[in-house]
């Protein structure tokens, strides 16, 4: 079967398919007959969740965080409480509805009177209620408060496609590789299987019905192939081509410790992008210059509801600690479009990505964006915080965020809590609107970072998770680089520098391309760095300007393509 390819490498294990739980889907449509056995059913799903929760509260292996106990606590509260158990009673009585549905319609209700409550505390219980409803659903329906997700080792999973709080739940060293059916090469969990370098192939059309549990399963990450159940004469080529592909990695590796510099002596940074700590700690192993991109949103993913300011403060500490004083950029919650939070609902758009997201979510939840930025300013104390603006297109978002630093900054002052007095403010440049204004940004900011995942996306107005509109995801279009090119000369023009966290940076064959086009930065999965920085070392700065002011001169992508393609094969690039 083929698909695209997602990550590089070879995967061979044993399928496991992930099929999520729609809550809504397991709600009985039809109302039931005996009130008794609802009222049965609704006490033994009860039970269970105060159970389950009871023993989270009192585990003794400091699995948990006091927050997460706290909200433990809340739930056994609310399961108690006697007025939302009569009025779910009531429900099933009265008016012949069935345990779930009871509960759905009650405990939204609840969630709506806590959501409208002026006290902010009582207002982010709402979250709570609705994380709550979902498991207390489930234990009725199902007889579990969780969906157990049990994996063997070099597990490969195989569904129809991942969110990133999806893939936070599973165990990263029982994992060889994903699958998944929809989705591309610049979808979250494929740049997610980047990070973590596990193989990876998305696209693959019908692959659900095609594959079942326990099936043996080759990935080939490299063409974009998946083969189940092969015959041992193919395993055994893949298994060699496997030891191939990793002597090549271990290869690679040597050069990581040498400086990313051209030829002539010309530096472009070569930083990692991470999501964890995990991450950040394995990302070392590749030498980086810095983190170009952290996303804050996978700390709010793995938690069970928004983190406190202390939660971040610990968390962005401890990336800036494990750094040792490289440059952190820290990318303010960029949540929406294909990244929801469970625990936040979020309204149905139309069109999700051009909606209620990222910087645009964040003022409408000034307590949410206050805590984050408070936080990244405590932590700058302990290494070099940077701080990075999403889906910006108005100049006004930047003096908002910077008005709101500066309020910050002058609070901790009077409570003599130490910060740094230099920590740049960065803007994404992600929309055509960021790249036409790029002039006016440039003398508000100290950087720009260009991602060119969503650059793509709307320059081009092609939805970057659609299949059926993969092949028009082109990210070397010449109007994306165009678009690049005119940051960097508004960039230059305001003396800051540009830098790219879209997964074009991670890519060799690009990296002539962009030092040409003046980039200062490449951020990438630590694990493309020994390649980039192989390509790096091998040209010349005075070359590849020239180079690549040909190339956006060029008006269709087959012959950008092309002229990339002889270019490396005049100069004999490797990689």
């Amino acid at each position: 079967m083929e698909g695209i390819p997602g990550a590089p490498g070879f995967a061979i294990g044993k399928a496991r398919i992930l099929n999520k739980i729609n809550i809504n889907e397991i709600i009985p449509k039809k109302p039931h007959n005996e009130s008794g056995v609802e009222i049965n059913r609704y006490q033994k799903g009860l039970d269970l969740c105060k159970e389950y929760f009871g023993t989270q509260v009192y585990k003794q292996d400091a699995q948990y965080s006091g927050d997460e106990m706290e909200i433990f606590e809340g739930y056994i509260e609310i399961l108690d409480d006697e007025d939302i158990n009569e009025e779910i009673k009531e429900l099933i009585e009265g008016e012949n509805h069935s345990a779930e549905s009871a509960v759905q319609q009650i405990y939204k209700q609840t969630e709506e009177d806590f959501r409208n409550m002026e006290n902010e505390y009582f207002a982010a219980r709402a979250q709570d209620i609705a994380g709550l409803r979902e498991k207390l659903i489930m234990a009725i329906n199902m007889g579990e408060v969780d969906q157990k997700i049990q994996l063997t080792q070099d597990t490969i999973i195989v569904a129809d496609d991942l969110s990133p709080a999806d893939t936070a739940q599973l165990d990263v060293k029982k994992l060889a590789g994903f699958i998944m059916e929809k989705g591309s090469s610049t979808s979250h969990v494929a740049i997610i299987a980047r990070s973590i370098q596990l193989p990876c192939v998305v696209g693959v059309n019908d692959i659900l019905n095609s594959v079942k549990d326990n099936d043996q399963i080759i990935i080939d990450g490299m063409a974009g192939k998946v083969l189940v159940n092969p015959s041992n004469e193919i395993l055994k080529e893949y298994q060699q081509r496997k030891i191939q592909y990793q002597a090549k990695q271990k290869e690679l590796l040597k050069i990581v410790t040498l400086p990313s510099l051209t030829k002539d002596q010309h530096n472009t940074k070569l930083a990692m992008n991470a999501n964890t700590l995990f991450e950040v700690k394995g990302g070392k192993e590749f030498n980086p210059d810095g983190i170009g991109l952290f996303r804050t949103e996978f700390l709010f993913m793995e938690e069970k509801h928004f983190p406190s300011l202390d939660r971040q403060f610990d968390f962005y500490k401890k990336v800036v600690t494990i750094m040792k004083g490289e440059e952190c950029v820290f990318r303010l919650l960029d949540i929406g479009g294909d990244k929801p939070l469970p625990y936040a609902p979020f309204p149905d758009e139309m069109n999700p990505f051009l909606g209620w997201r990222a910087i645009r979510y964040c003022f409408d939840h000034e307590s949410i964006l206050i805590d984050q930025l408070t936080a990244l300013i405590k932590a700058s104390h302990f290494g070099k915080v940077s701080i990075l603006v999403p889906m910006v297109s108005y100049l006004e978002e930047v003096k908002k965020i910077k008005s709101y630093i500066k309020d910050i900054k002058s609070e901790l002052q009077k409570k003599e809590i130490p910060y740094s007095n230099h920590i740049p403010i960065g803007v994404m440049i992600e929309t055509p609107a960021a790249v036409a204004i790029a002039t006016d940004l440039a003398k508000e900011v100290d950087f720009f970072s260009i991602g060119t995942n969503d650059l793509v996306q709307y320059t081009l107005a092609v939805d970057r998770g659609n299949p059926k509109v993969a092949s028009l995801y082109q990210e070397l279009h010449p109007a994306v680089l165009r678009f690049v090119f005119e940051t960097v000369k508004a960039a230059k023009a305001a003396g800051i520098w540009t830098g790219i966290c879209g997964e074009l940076a991670s890519k060799p064959e690009a990296t002539p391309l962009l030092v040409g086009l003046g980039i200062d930065e490449l951020s990438m999965n630590a694990s493309a760095i020994p390649a980039v920085k192989k390509i790096l070392r091998q040209i010349n700065y005075s070359e590849v300007k020239k180079f690549s002011l040909s190339v956006i001169e060029k008006n269709c992508v087959q012959d950008i393509r092309k002229t990339i393609e002889q270019f490396i094969a005049q100069n004999n690039l490797e990689y």
